[in-house]
């Protein structure tokens, strides 16, 4: 979900400099569309998901290993 975040706000980014360069009589409105996505969009969830993923990293590693290779601990029968 970040990489595509990234990818869509270089690509606009790219946009509105191109356009504001070429005098594009949108360069106000390309400008602002990429305000808005980095600002209001889809960045502001993706950073708090990677950082959700970052807090939950040890946990889930732990949990990872004991579902693939089984638990330490011998059940009681």
């Amino acid at each position: 979900m970040l990489a595509g975040a990234i990818t869509s706000s270089v690509y606009l980014l790219e946009h509105a400099i191109w356009s504001c360069k070429s005098s594009e009589p949108t360069r106000i409105l390309d400008a602002e569309v990429f305000r808005r996505w980095v600002i209001e969009g889809g960045m502001e969830s993706a950073i708090q998901s990677l950082r959700r993923t970052k807090s939950d990293t040890d946990d889930r590693v732990s949990i990872n290993s004991r579902l693939a290779f089984g638990a330490k601990e011998q059940s009681k029968l």
